[in-house]
């Protein structure tokens, strides 16, 4: 059978090769969208386009040559005075009405009954072919209503009520029923409620069988009628394709829960293999829920993380910001995550301790990571329900892998020297990454920078950097601030020392002594000549020109935080581990910014790590200083002379960790700290790879070209904060080049710049704190307030670029009651 489209190009070249020049007249535009593609090869078309004088004017050089050329001309619309009169007395005119070419081109090939339908109802030649391909003669009449589209993108648009209107006024309901019985086999009442309602639950019942192999449970079974494989696809495509409509979620969504009540799926729905791969409904959550913490309990961990990284991608629940599913599945991930991290960590204890370093920066580093970013997703829960005492035991074994870990490590650092393995000693950073670099440097120094938290850091450089890279460095013993810092100046390697002024530690380098920031800034100074030095907050808050004016022409740019140590220390841990993900992306906006100024080198590092838990350490794993010792204990270490160690601490020689002099270190064996004033949940000082190691990342800069202007607006949802979250849109009107644009949204105050953080939302990616906004498609972001706000405070929510860190946009709000952040959860 020749198609309507072949049967058209045939007579129509036929036509031109009788008379050269054709006028082909279309009054009612049934050819309009494939007139071009049906013209005859190496023939010119022409085409008319709204101005009859200027087609004339175009077709007449061609009709006045001497030798005329062969050309078909295209006139959709009638015409009074008629300016191409004398063409048509030259040539020929070509006329077909569609129903006459759909007969002929379908003529003993269909029911005559059948062509009549297409040939009465279709407008355009594309009509008539989306007809042909459809089953049934009702679809003819939907042709009106929807036009040239598809059965799959109609009754997509049924959910959306949107056609409502235009079926009910051409009473072609019943068509939409048949039409919903041919593509996906659903037997549906007519009145709109009753075919949504029954359309929706027949997708959800073919989107169950088919993940779970095929067979319901027989009180489902009796509700749905197995369709063909070929309908049981178109299903899986219209399921597919609503969910991609705007606000295709919200409609699935509401849908969904009317017919979790209609087929009461939580009373008859179990576990099958194969259900978290359903798109599903609350009831299909809670008992995926169920089987997730089953998974976790009996240790099948890997299947655990599959089922909730599967659930937070496919979910309709999952996905929607300030989700009570999107906390419960971020926490199974974040304890199934630690559990196959642990289970995968093997330190070669038998190495010494440092091959055992390098251990922790090949891989150790995980677990830590794992474990934070645990206790990150729990303080997402509102109520931990089911999830509690998975929580527990998750919290349970990290803080038992960590015991036996700094008990194995301890304990090989007292029997034998602090070994490197290969590693970067920290008093060698500057003088190999800083010193003599021949290009305009930043120096960031970040107090309690911890390895797994500058791995992320370094992601996130790699949105705006040229080249990024990372290192493991060993910090100097006991891993405080004063000697940390010391140990990044110029001169360290071989010239730090620690002494005692009574029971209080002096550290000087090269002799010269370094307890404050003004001592550590002079030796730069003196190195370095001129020193531009801010704190991160100060540098976070200024713009590329304010930045600019202050690093001036300076020789170096030093850039001090103190942010993820003082959040640590603030007792208040379960707002701090949100801290720490704001210190990474305003870090990151920061050093975006250095670029604009000027700055082609950054070097980042710590003074020290840290150690942090879930839970407050208990009395059980507090120990006694030694006895009889001259020094000054600290939670994790003691400094000094003499003493006897009891048997949960061991004795360790300043000497043998690279640091000269005739004071000892005494450190407990395992997780536990000493009788000392601070934190029991956040500490460092001791001998511990997570105190030990600390980064050291350089980015090569480069200055990034003006962009154009991109408009981004951010609107705080009732233009005010009332309580510990709030949401806010981020909208992009893109332009001819761009689409879509990644940023960073930063929330601050009068009294700094992160009050809140990003928790989840529309184009949000958890690793690099960025969002992606796309052209026509909102972002809707769900924050989560760190710090107590008092009413009528003002919050500023700037949007920086990701990558130059420029303001693009900013909102501010107030807030209209006190906000209060409580310090546990439980």
């Amino acid at each position: 059978m020749r198609t309507m489209r072949d049967l058209l190009a045939e007579q129509l070249a036929r036509k031109v090769q009788a008379h050269g020049l054709v006028i082909w007249e279309d009054r009612e535009g049934e050819y309009v969208d494939v007139a071009s593609s049906v013209a005859p090869k190496g023939v010119r078309f022409e085409a008319f386009d709204g101005s009859w004088y200027e087609l004339r004017s175009r077709l007449e050089p061609a009709f006045a040559a001497e030798r005329r050329s062969t050309l078909l001309v295209y006139t959709p619309a009638a015409v009074e005075e008629d300016p191409l009169a004398e063409m048509r007395d030259a040539g020929a005119e070509f006329k077909r009405k569609l129903s006459t070419l759909v007969r002929q081109s379908l003529k003993g090939h269909l029911p005559p009954g059948r062509i009549s339908a297409i040939a009465d109802n279709a407008r355009t030649l594309s009509q008539a072919e989306l007809a042909l391909e459809s089953v049934g003669e009702a679809d003819m009449r939907l042709v009106g209503v929807f036009g040239a589209r598809s059965p799959i993108d109609i009754l997509a648009d049924i959910f959306t009520g949107v056609y409502d209107g235009r079926i009910d006024a051409a009473a072609v309901w019943d068509a939409v029923a048949a039409l919903a019985k041919e593509t996906v086999g659903a037997e549906v009442g007519e009145s709109p409620d009753a075919l949504r309602d029954g359309l929706f639950q027949h997708l959800l019942l073919c989107d169950l069988a088919q993940a779970i192999g095929g067979l319901l449970p027989d009180a489902l079974a009796t509700a749905w009628m197995a369709p063909s494989s070929s309908r049981r696809r178109n299903a899986h495509d219209l399921l597919a394709r609503l969910r991609a409509t705007p606000d295709g979620e919200i409609v699935y969504r509401r849908l969904a829960v009317k017919a979790d009540a209609r087929l009461a799926l939580g009373d008859h729905l179990k576990w099958s293999p194969g259900l978290d791969k359903a798109v599903g409904t609350p009831a299909v959550e809670s008992v995926l829920l169920t089987e997730s913490i089953r998974f976790l309990e009996v240790g099948e961990h890997g299947d655990a993380l599959d089922m909730a990284e599967r659930r937070l991608e496919l979910s309709p629940w999952a996905s929607v910001p300030a989700s009570e599913w999107g906390g419960k599945w971020r926490a199974v991930q974040a304890m199934a995550r630690l559990y196959v991290e642990v289970a995968e960590a093997n330190p070669p204890i038998a190495e010494g301790p440092g091959r055992m370093l390098a251990w922790y920066v090949e891989q150790g580093w995980r677990v830590d990571q794992a474990h934070r970013r645990l206790e990150l997703a729990r303080t997402e829960l509102v109520t931990f329900g089911d999830l509690e005492s998975a929580l527990t035991e998750a919290r349970t074994a990290y803080e038992g892998w960590l015991d036996g870990l700094l008990d194995v490590f301890v304990c090989s650092v007292a029997e034998q020297t602090l070994e490197i393995d290969g590693l970067i000693r920290q008093g060698k950073v500057h003088d190999r990454f800083v010193a003599d670099s021949g290009r305009r440097t930043a120096y960031v120094w970040v107090d309690a920078l911890r390895y797994e938290l500058g791995v992320e850091l370094a992601d996130a450089l790699r949105q705006s950097a040229e080249n990024v890279e990372i290192h493991g460095a060993v910090a100097a013993v006991p891993t405080i601030t004063s000697v940390g810092m010391a140990n990044l100046l110029p001169s360290a390697a071989s010239g730090l020392t620690v002494g005692l002024d009574g029971e209080r530690i002096h550290v000087s380098v090269g002799g010269t002594r370094v307890s404050t920031v003004r001592q550590r800034g002079d030796l730069l100074r003196a190195r370095h000549g001129k020193v531009a030095d801010l704190d991160l907050n100060e540098a976070s808050q200024k713009g590329e020109r304010a930045l600019g004016n202050v690093i001036g022409d300076a020789d170096l740019v030093l850039i001090r935080s103190q942010e993820v140590d003082s959040a640590g220390e603030s007792g208040l841990l379960s707002v701090a581990w949100t801290h720490f993900q704001t210190v990474i992306n305003l870090l990151a906006s920061v050093i975006a910014r250095l670029a604009q100024c000027g700055i082609d080198r950054v070097v980042i590092s710590a003074d020290h790590g840290f150690i942090a838990l879930g839970q407050t350490l208990g009395t059980q794993r507090t120990v006694d200083a030694p006895d009889g010792a001259v020094g000054t204990t600290k939670r994790r270490v003691f400094i000094g002379r003499g003493g006897t160690p009891n048997q949960t601490t061991v004795r360790i020689p300043l000497a043998s960790c690279g640091i000269p002099g005739d004071l000892d270190l005494i450190v407990p064996r395992g997780l536990a700290v000493f009788r000392a004033g601070g934190s029991r949940q956040f500490f460092h000082g001791g001998v511990s790879p997570q105190e030990l190691i600390v980064p050291v990342i350089v980015a090569e800069l480069a200055k990034t070209p003006e962009p154009q202007k991109l408009q981004i607006d951010i609107k705080v949802a009732g233009k005010r904060i009332t309580t510990g979250v709030f949401a806010a849109t981020l909208s992009f009107d893109g332009n001819l080049f761009t689409n879509e644009v990644t940023v960073r949204v930063v929330a601050g105050s009068g009294r700094g710049p992160s009050i809140a953080r990003v928790i989840s939302g529309d184009g949000y990616d958890r690793d690099t704190g960025s969002v992606t906004v796309s052209t026509g498609r909102p972002s809707v972001l769900t924050f989560q307030v760190i710090e107590n706000l008092d009413p009528n405070t003002q919050v500023n929510l700037q949007v920086l670029d990701a990558r130059t860190g420029r303001k693009l946009a900013s909102e501010s709000v107030h807030v209209a009651a006190p906000v209060i952040v409580e310090d546990q959860l439980d």
